[in-house]
């Protein structure tokens, strides 16, 4: 009798998979480094979870993952269930991330598969106008965006997330002479030092040397003292770039 039921049980399942058309293949997910991924197509993939022991508190999302553009921030592993597609912020090891920097290469958020719920969680997106507002973050989170985009980005977030948009106040520029976009923001008060570094970027056949204080790479930034400078009484913003500095590889 347990046989029988067991085999219709079977049976059923695999009607509604062919019913579904699921295709376990095209809903693999894959793991590098920090975070579960899946591929979209031959270009792009799309980034989850990260490992359950990640222990930092801050993370800073690859613009790419071996030859794939990292694209998408969550995603289904089939059947509707997100599984490690799900975005998370507080993890069972005790880490609750507070810092999330997003890069220029991120094109879609699938709201469905994200659970940013820390009050004190900061996002940092350095890349074109998208509706941030899809990260459904709590009302005490904040985002922020490039002080020259930021009306644009006003403009898009729902009515609901408008209150939570900052502008940023530190910019990495990674000094292309062509196609010239930016790598990573943050943002700090004002008189402190810069405390969260993103990875050195990388360029086919150049050498990345340091983050410099002027296009022209002539002052390097110095991390263990260089502050950002204070306002002065004249001023309500003040941001600082930085440029990445190339020598022939």
């Amino acid at each position: 009798m347990i046989e029988i039921k067991i085999k219709i049980i079977a049976l059923f399942c695999l009607v509604i998979l062919l019913l579904t058309g699921c295709d376990f293949t095209k809903n693999k997910t894959y793991f590098s480094n920090e975070f579960y991924y899946k591929i979209l197509d031959e270009e792009n993939i799309a980034i989850g979870n990260l490992n359950s022991s990640y222990s930092k508190n801050y993370v800073f999302v690859p613009a790419y993952i071996e030859a794939y553009k990292v694209s998408q921030i969550g995603f289904s592993t089939g059947l509707g269930f997100g599984g490690n597609g799900y975005l998370t912020s507080i993890f069972n090891n005790g880490t609750i991330l507070e810092r999330f920097y997003i890069p220029n290469t991120i094109e879609t958020i699938d709201d469905r598969y994200m659970y940013m719920v820390n009050n004190e969680f900061k996002v940092f997106y350095s890349g074109k106008v998208i509706d941030l507002g899809k990260l459904t973050l709590n009302k005490e989170s904040k985002i922020y965006v490039l002080n020259e985009m930021f009306n644009d980005f006003f403009n898009v977030i729902g009515n609901n997330y408008k209150n939570n948009l900052y502008r940023a106040n530190v910019a990495y520029h990674l000094n292309y002479e062509i196609d010239d976009p930016y790598y990573y923001i943050d943002y700090y008060d004002y008189g402190s030092k810069l405390l969260f570094i993103p990875p050195n970027p990388s360029r086919n056949g150049f050498i990345f040397d340091g983050w410099y204080k002027d296009s022209e790479c002539s002052t390097k930034w110095d991390f263990e003292n260089d502050i950002i400078p204070y306002l002065n009484e004249n001023e309500q913003f003040k941001e600082i770039k930085l440029y990445a500095k190339w020598q022939l590889g």
